[in-house]
């Protein structure tokens, strides 16, 4: 229960029923689709502005206290996106690396979008020693920016992005594009001969939204849409063959929506044959206060909202929701990928706001606790969208400012450090999950009208206060249930009779609030019970506190 304080555990168990009308869960052992574990990823995003992610943590030589690498190696994380980010597009990947050609050997500081500047103790160099260590999959994002404004030549702005690619895959004495700097060498210089085999390569970051979309779009006439369209298909062409020319095996990740033709860019049959996903992102609230809800889609204005509303909305965060409530994380906003054949990455989402203090005197809660209830359902809806989201990173790993980094530090002292709310709740997800999504079936579970605007991500709907998913492995079955309501638990009755269960005890994973007052001494937001329950006769009954997420694992036969 994240909303209140700790309970006790006879709240998170009912062996019988007491309500008059609980929520049928059926699981059905037919496998719907295939659940990739990359879902469960991370964005170890260094930002330059508001606060520097990872950087301010590191020693001079670049590398992380052992105690937050020791908290990563518990995350378990599959994949991990370094290091942008919205600087992405308007910084010098070589910034990161020392004894780059044509500057002194020792990295600058970079200077972001915003005329920040950040350091560059933690490099490419670090972060693949790391991920090396962590056993990560990584994604590599390039400067596309500066290819569609013609800020260099195109075969120049092309060329140093693959470049990237190469001082992090390319053999030493590797033929490489003419022109192109020994970036290979550069590595060995560096004390790393051998390559980093990053996986994946992204270009560009949110191309969609705000001083990219305009930066883009001066460069046309009004509303020629052909024109931009043209420019972008001819960057990306460019791009894809420097970097493939570097590395034929790196995986393309591509944004679906730039200021253009989309169907066109993305039907193209050299785009359909050398990109391998494309990416979407969503963040929910963005600002929280009582004047700018609203601002960006039609919604019902949050004034005079009571705090029970406030949580519920915060609960139902982010995602778009079907008929029945239930949540499913992009929506028809993926049918264009569907369409054409592409897998999708969700290369940066979380729960996300900020502005709290002005609603302060409206809610009785913590917005982190609620927080993590948004992240559950969200997750839940990524699982149903399993089928075509293959990839997800969530927003961000190590940070000290935002409050969304799964990993939290202090500035100043390092110390104290812990865990936050929404990192948690992925990462309890990430270790308990089958790699099969089944079909279940929900009847009865309440459903409440969210009427309100919140963020760019979420817009009003009817929510259901219950959210449940199922996956499998060959012999544990995963219920992966969630809460949303801020005040009443909620009944649950769960037909397990299409399965062979060679034991009537399962182990229910249920996470705790922490209050603000305890979250340096138990080091972190929430922590998990766990606690055994048993099965009647194919039967399960459980009750879920208000705000919950929750799972339970059950052995099963083949």
């Amino acid at each position: 229960m994240f909303s209140r304080l700790t309970p006790t555990l006879a709240l998170l168990v009912a062996t019988a029923a007491h309500a008059t009308n609980p929520v049928q869960i059926t699981v059905h052992d037919q496998a719907q689709h295939t659940l990739d574990p990359r879902v469960f990823g991370q964005f170890l995003e260094r930002p330059s502005w508001g606060e520097h992610g990872p950087e301010e943590a590191t020693d001079a030589q670049g590398n992380l206290p052992p105690k937050i690498v020791g908290m990563l190696a518990e995350m378990d994380i599959p994949i991990v996106r370094w290091p942008g980010g919205t600087d992405n597009d308007y910084t010098n990947w070589s910034d990161m690396v020392s004894n780059a050609p044509g500057r002194s050997p020792e990295r600058p500081d970079t200077v972001g979008h915003t005329g920040e500047a950040v350091t560059n103790r933690m490099g490419y160099d670090e972060y693949a020693e790391l991920a090396r260590e962590l056993h990560w999959q990584t994604i590599i994002p390039v400067n596309l920016l500066d290819g569609v404004l013609l800020r260099k030549p195109l075969d120049e702005a092309a060329l140093h992005a693959a470049g990237l690619v190469a001082y992090c895959n390319a053999p030493v004495g590797a033929k490489l594009p003419a022109g192109m700097p020994d970036w290979p060498a550069v590595r060995a210089k560096n004390g790393h001969p051998e390559p980093y085999d990053f996986q994946y390569v992204q270009l560009g970051n949110e191309t969609w939204i705000g001083k990219w979309k305009k930066l883009f779009k001066d460069q046309f006439d009004e509303g020629d849409v052909d024109a931009q369209t043209a420019r972008y298909l001819e960057t990306v062409k460019a791009y894809i063959q420097a970097i493939k020319t570097v590395d034929p095996d790196i995986q393309i990740i591509m944004d679906l929506n730039f200021p253009g033709d989309n169907r066109t860019v993305f039907s193209d049959p050299y785009v359909k044959a050398n990109v391998d996903f494309v990416a979407h992102h969503i963040y929910a609230p963005m600002r929280v206060d009582n004047k700018n809800f609203g601002h960006w889609m039609k919604g019902k204005e949050p004034v005079g909202m009571t705090s029970d509303e406030w949580e519920y909305a915060f609960n139902a965060m982010p995602g778009a929701f079907d008929e029945q409530g239930q949540c499913i994380a992009f929506g028809d906003r993926l049918d264009l990928a569907r369409e054409l054949g592409y897998e999708v990455a969700i290369t940066e989402w979380n729960w996300n706001g900020w502005g709290f203090g002005s609603i302060k005197d409206q809610i009785d809660f913590n917005h982190q606790h609620a927080a993590a209830v948004g992240v559950g359902g969200y997750l839940n809806g990524m699982i149903r969208q399993g089928d075509i989201i293959k990839i997800a990173n969530q927003s961000m790993l190590v940070g000290h400012g935002w409050g969304i980094a799964a990993i939290q530090y202090n500035k100043s002292d390092i110390e104290p450090i812990y865990y936050n709310a929404q990192g948690a709740v992925t990462t309890l997800y990430n270790k308990n999950h089958g790699d099969q999504v089944l079909s279940i079936d929900i009847e009865n579970a309440p459903i409440r009208e969210q009427p309100y605007m919140m963020g760019v991500n979420t817009a009003p709907g009817n929510v259901a206060t219950v959210d449940a998913v199922a996956t499998r492995s060959a012999h544990v079955l995963y219920l992966h249930l969630v809460n949303r309501d801020p005040s009443e638990e909620i009944e649950l009755s769960i037909d397990l009779s299409a399965f062979q269960l060679p034991s009537t005890e399962a182990t229910l994973l249920t996470l705790i609030g922490v209050p603000e007052k305890d979250v340096e001494t138990e080091g972190a937001w929430i922590k998990t019970i766990e606690t055994k329950v048993e099965v009647d006769d194919d039967q399960l009954t459980l009750t879920l506190p208000p705000s919950t997420v929750a799972n339970v694992k059950l052995p099963i036969g083949p």
